[in-house]
């Protein structure tokens, strides 16, 4: 098999390395360390326990750091980081709970929106911009587990979990060595970058792809890498005596996603009721990568050289996550890239990921799904096949297509689709939408307001007052709706319709937005956050002293799908709250509450707000 194919079965990976590692002929030092890997011989087969196997590939990953202080610059050992990397990535995956979907250390599901705050703040760090470290809250981490001991590492490796996210936790621990070394506490430095450091053994191959640290870099500010975490803790400081600064990498990335996640995997079988894969290879487990919304989650597959005969022409499996069948703004990261690449009825569309607990099982999968927000797109892509509900029986197809380019409406590079691949996929969905009549065809607001009452989360208290503003200042102009309560909640076209329909979107943050997805461009997205001590000037980019920023925040959720569907973004901090006091400032407690927060909107802001975008063209 080609060692380029972008799976990674374990028993070629560890035979294929094996013999390159015993080949005198392979010279370049990184071999030291794959030889190691490789003598921890199937890790995928072995009856070994994991408790005894895991310190094993950890020493050959730590002969891996040997090679990397050796050279004094981790150029020197680069090309044989992504191998090795793959292997690493195997080994875990392996030792992983064999489910179909495997969740990455990478994945950072949880509150995306503080990573790409933290993200920002270590860039700022990295280029002198930046003198404060509260926002990294480094005294929490006397509470966490010493990650440079491997038995601290255990339950990331043999319970992935898609909340986690393995590039923070790396990026909290280097800024807090920064702050250490800034306090002349040298071997607390030390400890800190020990940890990021073993913690990359887990991401090493999935930590420069993230949507954090993937921003199409420039030479003037490269985004943050691996290599540049294992050039820095090369280089850590020694003795109390010495100054100690982090040192920014060049670095040639590519942006978010890899080719990984859209793959042409030739002849294959699909068991419609269990939801297995099988590929035509080596008798082996291997992984296909999901990078949806789910930021690069493996999905498990069999290799076998025994598919039969008979086959279908051509088939496309696309991964819905459970998550992304219910919320649009999770949707679109599928939608957005699947109608893209969509080419036609002639290829039948299987739907994988749903068979869940947190979904629905069995015959109940495909009723579900019908009464999703999802139903009404994926009805585009034609006739579907839903993995787990549709019954018994395999079917096999000569040309089997896995996934599309993956695409983010976080960080500060969005993928590899362009804007007219963006407005094509947009304009199949309208097509579809319009096909029924809308009740209110002919009226066409020019400002929507989507309510949020409580008890929703990021609910807006003062709704009443910012209807009557909009009554009394904007009619006719004007108009609200409640898209989760009926008649609306059930109507996918009726929101769409509202939506589109409209040149200015108002709503507090929450999955209603997502519907400015279908707005003109060149419209305008209002998008209403909680009142916060310290935070708005990260989250919303607001100036000192104001609480409106226009266009500031492409790497935030609604400010990224603005710079994707070509919006304008603007972003309203709330007034405290009535029982909240304005003046005890915490950053912390920022981070730690601002996504479920009660929203009372400065209704002053919106005013002025709304005035100014009228007068725009």
């Amino acid at each position: 098999m080609d060692h380029s194919f972008p799976w990674i079965p374990g028993h070629w990976s560890v035979s294929h390395f094996h013999r390159l590692a015993s080949n005198s002929a392979a010279a370049h030092p990184i071999w030291v360390a794959l030889r190691r890997l490789s003598a921890t011989r199937f890790w995928n087969v072995t009856r070994t326990p994991k408790t005894q196997l895991i310190p094993r590939v950890l020493e050959a990953y730590d002969e891996f750091l040997m090679q990397v202080m050796e050279k004094g610059s981790t150029a020197a050992v680069i090309q044989g980081k992504k191998v090795f990397s793959w292997m690493l990535r195997s080994a875990w995956l392996c030792m992983a709970p064999q489910t179909l979907l495997i969740h990455s250390q990478c994945a950072c599901r949880d509150t995306p929106e503080t990573n790409s705050i933290l993200f920002d703040a270590f860039d700022e760090l990295r280029f002198g911009q930046r003198t404060s470290f509260g926002i990294f809250q480094c005294d929490a981490l006397e509470q966490a587990p010493k990650y440079s001991d491997w038995r601290n590492l255990l339950d990331w490796i043999v319970g992935p979990d898609a909340l986690r996210c393995l590039p923070i936790d790396i990026l909290q621990r280097s800024a807090c060595a920064l702050r250490a070394a800034q306090q002349q506490q040298m071997s607390k430095a030390r400890e800190l970058l020990e940890e990021a450091v073993q913690l990359l053994a887990l991401g090493l191959d999935c930590f420069d792809h993230s949507p954090w640290t993937s921003a199409g870099s420039s030479p003037q500010r490269p985004s943050l890498t691996a290599a540049e975490v294992l050039h820095n803790w090369h280089r850590r400081p020694q003795d109390t005596t010495e100054s100690w600064q982090w040192q920014t990498l060049p670095s040639k990335d590519p942006g978010f996603g890899s080719s990984l996640c859209r793959v042409e995997i030739g002849t294959a079988c699909i068991d419609v009721s269990t939801g297995e894969i099988s590929v035509n290879g080596m008798e082996s487990s291997a992984y296909l990568q999901q990078c949806g919304d789910s930021y690069s989650s493996w999905r498990r597959i069999r290799l076998t050289q025994q598919l039969p005969e008979r086959r279908e022409q051509k088939a496309w499996i696309l991964h819905l996550t459970p998550l992304a069948a219910t919320n649009l703004w999770h949707l679109l990261h599928i939608l957005l890239p699947a109608l893209a690449r969509h080419d036609g009825p002639d290829r039948q569309v299987i739907i994988d990921g749903l068979d869940d607990e947190s979904f629905a099982k069995g015959a109940a999968i495909r009723n579900r799904l019908r009464n999703s927000v999802a139903w009404p797109f994926l009805q585009i892509l034609g006739d579907l096949i839903i993995l787990g509900a549709d019954g018994v029986g395999v079917r096999c197809y000569d040309d089997v297509w896995w996934g599309y380019d993956a695409t983010t409406l976080f960080g500060r590079h969005k993928g590899h689709l362009s804007h007219s691949d963006t407005h094509r996929a947009v304009q199949k969905m309208l097509a579809y939408l319009a096909g029924d009549t809308p009740t209110e065809k002919h009226w066409r607001p020019r400002i929507l307001l989507i309510e949020r009452p409580p008890p929703a989360p990021r609910a807006v208290m003062n709704g009443e007052a910012l209807k009557t503003l909009l009554e009394t200042s904007f009619r006719p102009l004007a108009h609200w709706a409640d898209f989760g309560q009926e008649p609306w909640r059930s109507d996918m076209r009726q929101q769409w319709h509202l939506a589109s329909a409209s040149d200015i979107l108002l709503g507090a943050c929450g999955a209603g937005l997502a519907w400015s997805a279908f707005m003109a461009v060149g419209s305008i997205l209002v998008e209403l956050l909680p009142f916060m001590q310290l935070l708005q000037q990260q989250l919303c980019r607001v100036r000192p002293g104001e609480t409106v920023a226009w266009d500031k925040t492409p790497m935030y959720a609604y400010g990224g799908l603005s710079r994707v569907t070509q919006m304008h973004h603007v972003c309203i901090i709330g007034l405290p709250g009535p029982n909240q006091d304005a003046t005890q400032q915490s950053l912390g407690m920022d981070l730690n509450t601002w996504v479920s927060s009660n929203i009372y909107v400065d209704v002053a802001a919106v005013n002025r707000t709304l005035r100014t975008a009228l007068q725009r063209p």
